[in-house]
């Protein structure tokens, strides 16, 4: 037999249980747009290439609600995990742009071309992906620009 006590205990904790169901919506994140764009940094003998990657993130249960962004490149097992408190978060005209202008391999290494996949990931754990195709020369279309400093003269070298 349940006592009044162990009665409101069992109610309470039913209470408990329906408000947490009710207050985390299962709903999964949506990556309506991104881009990536390659962006060359001076390195001491060849350019670095760095990416910039962003995407439109949109969560019913708002931006806070999410934490973290990848950037996969399955054929090469490679992967960049961006968290809520290091990406770049932008809002324009309602859309929320997050992501990073620092995505890059190692010292004189190139960032592999191909197909790209982002995954969004709320805080519940679900998730949703878009594809992406990057595929640009590995060699500089043109040569990096080199400031020269001869003889209190500065010359910029394009060749």
């Amino acid at each position: 037999m349940i006592t009044g006590t162990r009665r409101y205990l069992l109610g309470l904790l039913l209470l408990c249980l329906i408000m947490a169901f009710i207050s985390c919506s299962r709903t999964e994140p949506r990556i309506p747009f991104g881009f990536m764009e390659l962006v060359y940094y001076p390195g001491e003998t060849i350019p670095q290439e760095h990416f910039s990657f962003f995407v439109i993130a949109e969560d019913d249960d708002g931006m806070e609600n999410l934490s973290e962004l990848r950037l996969c490149h399955d054929r090469e097992g490679l992967e960049w995990i961006i968290d809520n408190e290091e990406w770049i978060h932008h809002e324009e005209n309602g859309k929320h742009w997050i992501g990073s202008r620092s995505i890059t391999m190692g010292a004189g290494e190139t960032l592999p071309r191909g197909q790209y996949r982002a995954v969004l990931i709320n805080k519940g754990g679900e998730r949703s992906e878009r594809i992406f195709i990057f595929d640009i020369p590995e060699d500089p279309l043109y040569p990096f620009p080199v400031l020269r400093i001869e003889d209190g003269r500065y010359r910029v070298d394009t060749r």
